[in-house]
């Protein structure tokens, strides 16, 4: 009579250390572009929220027949920002900030005027930390936020 063979079921030890060397290799390229997307998540939802507060502010002027101005929270528009009406209360606050995100602007508190002007023209640099990309959110003087991709002059 022959005698069955089994076989147990499982890997060898060459088989588990090539299953290993190939996680290694993908997770050395996929973790640096997690990274990438992470940073460039952070640009955009930076620049999203600022972009909706000005048109909300604008909005708001032109709705409530004067002005309206957008101050920075603590003197840092990297804290987050205030909607303010002409008295000077709070229409609305934005204070999620990304932690890694710095805000600069060329001109502070924006105001816009009852016909969604502003009194002056005005640019904010966005970046995040970690990144050499910036992006620009330009105010012309009719009040019109606009995104750029290059920094403000």
């Amino acid at each position: 009579m022959k005698k069955a063979i089994f076989r147990s079921g499982g890997f060898t030890l060459i088989e588990l250390m090539v299953a290993v060397a190939v996680m290694i290799v993908v997770l050395a390229i996929g973790i640096p572009g997690i990274a990438r997307l992470k940073i460039g998540g952070e640009l955009t939802t930076t620049t999203n929220d600022l972009m909706g507060t000005l048109n909300f502010a604008r909005s708001e002027a032109v709705r409530r027949g004067q002005a309206v101005s957008v101050n920075p929270e603590g003197g840092d528009w990297s804290d987050g920002w205030r909607v303010n009406d002409a008295g000077g209360a709070d229409i609305r606050v934005f204070l999620e900030v990304a932690s890694t995100s710095t805000v600069t602007a060329t001109v502070s508190p924006i105001t816009f005027e009852p016909l969604g002007n502003v009194t002056a023209a005005s640019c904010f640099d966005i970046s995040v930390d970690g990144s050499t990309r910036v992006r620009s959110i330009q105010i012309s003087l009719t009040g019109r936020p606009s995104i750029q991709e290059t920094v403000c002059p």
